[in-house]
């Protein structure tokens, strides 16, 4: 809804625009992840130090999001 975004809507939409997914799959990867696995997402977000780093952190979140989209999509079918 236009003008009704606020601090909660902005962090959500950074992860839907980083991750590349939709309400519904960022809702079901956030209600299935373990609480290590949601952190694994954060810290992609987050930044690191160095560009290693960012990169590890970036590639394990990515394989966070891929396990469970494929969990989704199963589901919708």
């Amino acid at each position: 809804m236009p003008g009704k975004h606020v601090a909660t809507d902005l962090i959500d939409d950074l992860f839907l625009t980083s991750f590349n997914v939709t309400d519904e799959e960022f809702n079901f990867i956030c209600a299935n992840a373990s609480a290590e696995e949601n952190d694994i997402m954060v810290d992609a977000v987050s930044g690191a130090e160095n560009s290693v780093q960012l990169f590890t952190q970036i590639r394990k979140a990515l394989v966070v999001r891929n396990k469970y989209l494929e969990v989704f999509k199963i589901n919708i079918v």
